[in-house]
């Protein structure tokens, strides 16, 4: 069965059967909401290792997007953290 995360990434069956259940939420948000944080995915996926999860998907062949941003935190410092989207079609 093709599922549309399979369909949106254009994942072969085999990298489709190899996702964990963290990585297909990934996918999932990146679906709908076009990009993630780590702290997005600690918040709403309970997801605390976005980057390892993403390094996995990538050495399993899917491609992303990363940006750093940049933002002031409660305190008033400056924080750095990766975006990552899906990778535009080549």
């Amino acid at each position: 069965m093709t599922d549309y995360i399979q369909i949106y990434f254009n994942l072969t069956d085999d990298q489709y059967n190899r996702l964990t259940s963290q990585q297909k939420s990934i996918l999932d948000y990146l679906v709908a909401f076009k990009s993630i944080t780590p702290m997005e995915a600690f918040g709403t996926l309970h997801i605390t290792k976005l980057a390892t999860r993403i390094s996995e998907m990538k050495a399993m062949g899917i491609q992303f997007e990363q940006t750093y941003e940049t933002r002031k935190n409660s305190q008033g410092k400056s924080v750095r953290y990766m975006r990552y989207r899906k990778a535009a079609a080549a």
